[in-house]
């Protein structure tokens, strides 16, 4: 991983707690000669104080890195009725993509897996399609990521044409 990317993952983190990026803007600002500082600001660049998990904000940076527009971390997704939200990682609304780190946690009881079955069809009944990427995944085949993003985003559900069906009831 980059020092840029340690850097951004650093300062998502932060962002979720007390500190406010800005405040580093201002320091780079104030003392442009420390060392570190140019690193710093180029962080501040990556970083989105609205990533959930350092995971997430790694796999955001592979996708926006391979030359993906910048997704929406932490999107929410209505129900049809806008009574419940699900939340994904990082979501393309305009083309009804989500992209989520799943961490494995999500399988850890039985509860959590049905949790999360529901949760991805809900997705998918509301006209989302889901693509998600391990660890592992982020670690050893970011290309293959990307690709696989950057292709969803060429076929979206929008963008196909809806057909009615006719049917034939001469017989």
């Amino acid at each position: 991983m980059a020092v840029t990317d340690r850097g951004g993952v650093a300062v998502d983190a932060l962002a979720r707690g007390e500190f406010h990026p800005d405040l580093l803007l201002h320091f780079a600002v104030r003392y442009p000669g420390l060392r570190g500082v140019r690193k710093a600001v180029e962080a501040l660049e990556w970083a989105d104080a609205r990533a959930g998990s350092p995971p997430e904000t790694r796999l955001r940076l592979i996708l926006v890195r391979g030359g993906l527009p910048r997704p929406v971390p932490q999107c929410p997704v209505l129900d049809d009725g806008r009574r419940r939200a699900v939340w994904l990682d990082l979501a393309y609304p305009d083309h009804r993509l989500g992209v989520e780190y799943d961490g494995g946690g999500h399988f850890a009881t039985p509860e959590a897996a049905r949790a999360d079955a529901q949760r991805h069809t809900r997705l998918v009944a509301a006209g989302w399609r889901v693509l998600r990427y391990t660890s592992e995944e982020m670690r050893h085949s970011p290309i293959r990521i990307v690709d696989e993003v950057r292709n969803a985003l060429g076929h979206t559900r929008r963008d196909t044409p809806q057909r009615a069906v006719e049917i034939d009831n001469s017989r």
